[in-house]
């Protein structure tokens, strides 16, 4: 294998691995919530303070990758999430298993922030949109097989050995990049005090959201984040090499939008899977092997589309294949937000299909629009803004889903108005979703426009 052949394997093998394991505990959470002896809306939290440290430690793995090079943090992100990886699911109480997921979204950040940079560093230009996409496709392969493999696995062997399984695949990348050259670092130095503030800032502010109906003090670590982020912004703009260009994205139009589509777009349909698994395997008591096998529609639909989407962007508009792809997930979402405990599967997986082609048009498009959207020297950045938008909206989704749950349902499986609770429930978390999608259409409108005016080459 040629050098670009190895590179694309590693990144496609770590992004697999990286959907395979977020996308595979939903199947688990009955089976996680039986290990630790906690109820099945606990679960979640192993979710959400995964999303939410990967969020927080964006920005610090940017400044990395640009004082020691993609190819180094790359390969350490590989390294370390695969210890973490192996060590979760021996933990004997869900509190430390909580903890070595916050690990895995630490140094799954290393590898989120890089893997786009890499790709664009290395191959050229006139081929960027078909990696890229063929990259988002590995994403997308992961999710598709999740949902089934997870549940058989879950049901068989049992959850642990998807951990296991996600080990063995980071340290298969991680080989794999060792015989990747390093490409010259962009910065010298560590900005350690701001790269603080900023970690500290998005881990209180998720937090803050997420148990603010559970916590008397949730209100005020919301309020300390927000008042943290403010003076990080403020360091950021009066620093001489600021990681965080503010004039960048308000001078950008194209890629500051296109950031607010994506995020837009994570924070809508994040949770998804994890709200149909609750409602297939504790409303309607389906097998997480069966529930795996419903859930795979919308990851087949996204595999299937996106290396199209990817090499469409240089025959069609990327605007409209985003703004297409916005418009048939946000319709999902409404079709999600109407289901009942007696709605026909046919309608659950007719929103699935039309989710799944709507992120796969959506997404290796705009990918494309952001990374191409500034020289060679802000790769790095721009894929951390990427990183940070889509894990931003994931941990904004688990955060107003989590407060959603602890606000609507209040009852024990046992009850026997649990299931019209979770429902209830599962309703609100998707007008919600709903809700968001307009505005990512919005935004999506708003950054075609600005591509008209500025027209920027996506193969500059």
């Amino acid at each position: 294998m040629n050098q670009k052949s190895i590179l694309v394997a590693a990144a496609c093998l770590s992004s697999f691995f990286a959907a395979f394991m977020s996308n595979s505990l939903n199947v688990a959470i009955p089976a996680i919530s039986h290990t630790y002896g906690i109820s099945p809306q606990s679960v979640p939290l192993a979710i959400s303070v995964y999303v939410i440290t990967v969020t927080a430690f964006i920005f610090p793995s940017i400044a990395l990758a640009n004082r020691f090079g993609f190819r180094n943090i790359f390969a350490f992100g590989s390294l370390t999430s695969a210890i973490a990886s192996f060590l979760a699911p021996l933990a004997p109480h869900f509190y430390i298993f909580l903890a070595l997921r916050s690990l895995q979204g630490i140094f799954n950040a290393t590898i989120f922030c890089t893997s786009m940079a890499l790709l664009t560093y290395h191959i050229e230009k006139e081929k960027r949109g078909y990696y890229i996409g063929l990259n988002i496709a590995a994403v997308y392969a992961g999710l598709s097989l999740s949902p089934t493999l997870g549940g058989v696995i879950t049901d068989t062997i049992g959850w642990s050995f998807m951990f296991y399984l996600t080990a063995l695949g980071n340290l298969g990348a991680y080989l794999l990049l060792l015989k990747i050259p390093k490409e010259p670092a962009v910065s010298q130095g560590y900005p350690k005090i701001r790269m603080f503030i900023c970690t500290l800032s998005f881990i209180a502010i998720f937090s803050g959201i997420s148990f603010i109906n559970d916590s008397d003090y949730a209100l005020y670590i919301l309020l300390l984040g927000c008042a943290t982020f403010t003076y990080y912004i403020i360091l950021e703009k009066h620093s001489k090499k600021p990681l965080l260009p503010i004039n960048l994205l308000l001078d950008n139009k194209v890629l500051s939008f296109s950031l607010l589509a994506s995020l837009c777009n994570y924070t809508a349909t994040f949770a998804v899977s994890m709200l149909l698994s609750m409602h297939l395997q504790l409303i309607l008591h389906i097998s997480a092997s069966q529930t795996g096998l419903i859930l795979i529609i919308t990851p087949i639909c996204q595999c299937l589309l996106s290396p199209f989407a990817g090499k469409m962007v240089s025959k069609i508009s990327p605007h409209a294949l985003v703004f297409s792809g916005m418009l048939l997930s946000t319709i999902a979402t409404l079709i999600y937000a109407n289901i009942k405990i007696d709605t026909p599967l046919y309608i659950i997986n007719i929103a699935q299909v039309l989710g799944g082609i709507g992120f796969g048009l959506f997404s290796s498009p705009n990918t494309t629009l952001v990374m191409s959207s500034v020289d060679k020297t802000k790769l790095a950045l721009v894929n951390g803004l990427q990183a940070l938008s889509r894990n931003l909206g994931m941990s904004t989704c688990m955060a107003f889903v989590t407060l959603v749950i602890a606000t609507f349902l209040n009852v024990t499986p046992e009850s026997d108005i649990y299931a019209k609770e979770l429902n209830y429930t599962v309703n609100i978390s998707f007008a919600i979703s709903t809700i968001i999608g307009v505005a990512g259409l919005i935004f999506c409108l708003a950054g075609a426009y600005f591509y008209k005016k500025q027209h920027i080459n996506l193969f500059n």
